[in-house]
């Protein structure tokens, strides 16, 4: 029987709050060795030990099938993957990895929030209170636009390719923090 060595997965957009850490911020990775899975990261954890078998394993992150939620409009089977490392553990070894969300750029956050904001407010001003001479049919079909500009926008640079939404790398240095 193969001796064990010890991998911690160490969750680094884990001090995230409020909406941001639950908006597309999966809630659990599974981590996978050799094709089986070994374990979760749970949500309420910044880190996690794992033991496994010493010797070279193949080693990545998935999103748990169904993290989305039931209103999403994701197919059901649908994973996010990280990137899979080839590493190699001794005996008694204790490695530690870093993982997290590969996060939008800012100002595509930043627009796809204003959207959102003038979508609602649009939603809620009456149509007495526009300028110029706009139907009610005219109001609807702008917010309508303007909010599948949100979505889309929310969903550009998204990619089933493995490591395009979660990392996992094998050089964490926590001097770096």
């Amino acid at each position: 029987m193969a001796e064990k060595a010890n991998i911690t997965i160490i969750r680094q957009d884990y001090a995230r709050s409020g909406f941001e850490k639950f908006a597309r911020t999966p809630n659990e990775f599974d981590l996978i060795v050799d094709e089986i899975k070994v374990g979760t990261l749970k949500i309420d954890a910044r880190q996690a030990t794992f033991q496994i078998p010493s010797g070279r394993h193949s080693i990545y992150l998935r999103t748990p099938e169904g993290y989305y939620g039931a209103g999403s409009n994701i197919p059901n089977g649908k994973y996010d993957l990280s990137k899979t490392l080839q590493i190699q553990l001794f005996e008694g070894e204790h490695k530690t990895l870093v993982c997290g969300s590969i996060q939008k750029p800012g100002a595509q956050r930043l627009l796809m929030g204003t959207m959102i904001i003038a979508t609602l407010v649009l939603l809620c001003v009456p149509v007495s209170a526009l300028p110029g001479n706009i139907s009610e049919q005219a109001k609807h079909f702008l917010v309508a636009a303007l909010a599948l500009a949100a979505i889309a926008l929310a969903w550009y640079g998204h990619s089933s390719t493995a490591g395009s939404e979660i990392f996992l790398a094998e050089n964490y240095d926590a001097s770096s923090r």
